[in-house]
């Protein structure tokens, strides 16, 4: 019962993101990961499979060629908004 709670609430992307927020030690974890292990790299493109929203886009640079998969379907139209 408590799977399905969990699983009803994350369906919601709204949900997902405050949830992602709640657990991180640095007020983001895609953003610390970003920072200190994907932007070092200077990529120019990045394929993110299981990208969730979308939320690490907002750390990015512009200049990088991104795409992202996630089984999701809500996430990915909320993230499309």
């Amino acid at each position: 019962m408590l799977n399905n709670i969990k699983n009803k609430l994350l369906e919601r992307p709204e949900i997902y993101n405050l949830f992602q927020r709640i657990i991180s030690k640095h007020g983001s974890t895609t953003k610390y990961f970003i920072d200190n292990y994907v932007l070092p790299l200077s990529p120019k493109s990045i394929f993110e499979i299981g990208c969730g929203t979308g939320d690490s886009l907002q750390y990015l640079p512009e200049n990088i060629n991104y795409t992202g998969i996630d089984i999701s379907s809500n996430y990915i139209d909320f993230e499309k908004k």
